[in-house]
């Protein structure tokens, strides 16, 4: 069984739920944003848009990165919680 099926089946995954959704929301953004960068040019854009792109891209990663640390550690807090309250 994985962790994350661990955590869920405790009905402790509300929180953990919540990190992931914004990371797969990040993950879109950082998607969507590269696929402008990459159309931008074809369309005549000025350097100053693609700029912008590029600049949201890179938050929407480092962002993305950030709610991935938050959804590891919590998942993993939670299921340490889980087991140490199994174990009495």
């Amino acid at each position: 069984m994985t962790v994350d099926a661990v955590v869920a089946d405790a009905g402790k995954a509300a929180h953990v739920d919540r990190f992931n959704g914004n990371y797969g929301l990040l993950r879109g953004l950082a998607a969507a944003f590269v696929a402008l960068i990459v159309i931008a040019p074809m369309l005549g854009k000025g350097i100053c848009i693609i700029g912008v792109l590029l600049i949201l891209l890179l938050l929407a990663i480092q962002r993305m990165h950030r709610f991935a640390v938050h959804y590891a550690t919590e998942l993993f807090t939670q299921y340490l919680l889980i087991s140490a309250g199994a174990a009495k």
